[in-house]
Formats: C-alpha cells, structure tokens, sequence
C-alpha cells in the first residue's frame, strides 16, 4: 500500500484492514498505533469488520473443547504449549481490540440494548450494524464514541500485539513457533456473540474473559518461576500488569455506555446490570479463586463478580449422594439463567 494511500485511510479502514490481514506477524499494529497516536490518522471513519478475522491457512484451527491440554508446567514440553496458547489469546485479543473500535464507533443515547434484552421505555433495536453500539440507528441518531474511546483500544491493540510478539519470540527460543499445536477461537467466540452490543462485548469479553486473566496468572507466573525460566516469568508479569489494565478499560467503558446509552450512572445499578447481562450471555458461573487485588486494581470490587460465583455443594448436603460422599456439584450463585438459553463459552480455552 502506497504511503499516500496510507494517509488516507480512515481508523476503523486501519482496524479492518488489520483484521483482514492473515499473518500476525504483520498485521502493522505497531505502525497504525504510532499513526494515529501522533496524530496521522484524522478520522474515525466507518469500516465493517468481518465476521471472523482471518488466519493463516498454515494454522490448525480446532474447537475450544478439543484444545490440547497444557499440563502444569513441570517439563519443557508443557511450558512451550502453555505459552503457545497463550500466544493464541493474544492473537485473537488483538481483532477483539481492533473489532470493538470498528464496530461499535458510535452509540445512540437511550437506546436499549439489544431486543430481546429491553430497557423500560426504550425502544427495542435491531442487531449486528457495525458502526453502532446497541443496533441500527439512523446518522442523526447515532453519536460518535470520544476520542477517549478509541484511544484505549488503539493502545490496547498494540499492547496484545506487543505480548504477541513476545510470546512468539520466546516460543522460538525453546525451539518451538506459533503453529506448532492447534489453535482455537474462543476469546473470538465470545466476541462474536457479544457483536450487537458494545456494553455485552465490555461486560463478556473484558469483565469475563480477561478478568479470569487476572485470577490465574499467579498461578502461571509460579510454574515458570519454580522451572527456574526467569525470562518468562519476567515477560508474563509484565504482560500481567497490561492485562490489569486492559480489564480496567473494559470496565472503564462499561460504565460510560451505562450511562449515557442507558441513562445507569448509579454504580450500584450498573453492578446490577452486568450481572444479568452475563447471566444473559455467558454459560456457567465465574470460577474463584479470585485475584482480588489485582480486580480491585482493575476497578471491579467484589459486589461485581462475587453473586456471580460457583460454589461447590457436597452431595451429601443435596440429598442424593451416599453418606459422607466426595462427589460434589457446581452451582452458581444466586441460581440458573432464566431463559435455558447456551450463550457463551464459560471457561473454555483456559490456558493460564
């Protein structure tokens, strides 16, 4: 592409472009941050994301259930497949970051959500128009997100990129590459299902799904610290610390579309209303143990995640196990979703 042609090119033209683009190793993430961050790109524009960002034709792409297993990190083979999927999540949190700007670039005051998720009064809206948070609106209707907005998530993709890039280079040096195992899509899953609605994309995607994150890097951290692997213990508690602020972000502007597409700025109601938009949209409870200094760094006190805990109830306690039986069951407080519906992909593809 021409350099003149690269000027011209709109933000959400550079975002599709760049989920458009199969290899990450040249998705030019770094190259449009630095554009737009020094001011190169002078529009936000209107762009439609695909459906799916494309991959290589070299990867093998499987489904989330049949990911290969990582093992604990004891050997040299399993700290090599655990970075490669770790490598994996931030290919596909890169088009997360680059689809939200895209796709959600304006949102409609008072509108609700989605329609069969209404808000009293609102009117109902129709799904997937990229270009709108919360659904179809005419220009008139529709306002464009700040500036702020496409900030955060410019800097959030190029940070993914960065951890990427990382990742791949330490693969390399244990004499592996990206390709080597399987690959599964789903963050991207998860994302798709959440693509009528910016405020369901923050709440699932960033408030979910990174925010697991943060509860079992610790535990990742420890397992290459106890192989005696200071370079990637060093490189993950870095990308740790960007993660935290990632989660942040996510809950940063969940709260803004609460508030001015919902016309929610009690910090209570918006607790209440990410609970039942993931009662909604994600299968299953929120698993603990919880990092709890690292949520509360990220700006998500207990009251956000905790009524959306598993719990773990003996069976001898539900009546139906033998006497002093070990067998136990999942629940989530405070019950099951009300509409039986499968939306999410709970906690597959863990990989932490």
């Amino acid at each position: 592409m021409s350099e003149t042609r690269e000027t011209n090119l709109s933000l959400t033209e550079w975002a599709v472009r760049i989920m458009n683009t199969a290899d990450a190793n040249k998705k030019l993430t770094h190259h449009f941050a630095d554009i737009w961050q020094t001011g190169q790109i002078s529009t936000v524009g209107t762009a439609f994301p695909p459906d799916r960002p494309v991959r290589s034709d070299s990867l093998e792409v499987i489904a989330p259930g049949k990911a290969v297993k990582v093992g604990k990190g004891g050997t040299l083979q399993s700290r090599v497949a655990i970075l490669h999927a770790l490598a994996n999540v931030e290919q596909w949190a890169i088009d997360t970051a680059l689809d939200n700007m895209a796709r959600f670039r304006a949102y409609v005051p008072n509108r609700c959500v989605h329609e069969d998720d209404p808000e009293p009064g609102a009117a109902a809206v129709e799904r997937n128009d990229p270009g709108v948070a919360g659904g179809r609106a005419t220009h008139a209707e529709e306002i464009e997100m700040p500036k702020a907005f496409f900030d955060d998530f410019v800097r959030m993709a190029a940070e993914e990129a960065k951890h990427f890039k990382w990742l791949n280079r330490r693969l390399e040096d244990l004499g592996s590459y990206y390709g080597f195992l399987p690959i599964h899509s789903g963050i991207w899953d998860s994302a798709s299902e959440t693509s009528h609605s910016a405020l369901c994309r923050m709440a699932i995607v960033h408030m979910v799904h990174e925010a697991r994150g943060l509860d079992v890097n610790p535990s990742t951290i420890g397992k290459f610290s106890a192989s005696g692997d200071a370079q990637s213990t060093s490189m993950l508690e870095l990308i740790h610390a960007d993660e935290v602020s990632h989660v942040a972000t996510g809950r940063r502007w969940f709260a803004w579309l609460c508030d001015r597409q919902l016309g929610i700025a009690d910090p209570a109601a918006q607790e209440e209303r990410f609970h039942a938009l993931v009662r909604r949209h994600f299968r299953g409870g929120l698993k603990p143990p919880f990092n709890e200094e690292a949520r509360r760094e990220a700006g998500m006190e207990k009251g956000w995640y905790e009524p959306l805990a598993e719990v773990y109830v003996p069976k001898k306690e539900r009546g139906d196990g033998e006497a002093g039986g070990v067998g136990m069951e999942k629940r989530r407080v405070p019950g099951k979703r009300r509409d039986g519906r499968r939306k999410g992909k709970g906690n597959e593809g863990e990989v932490l």
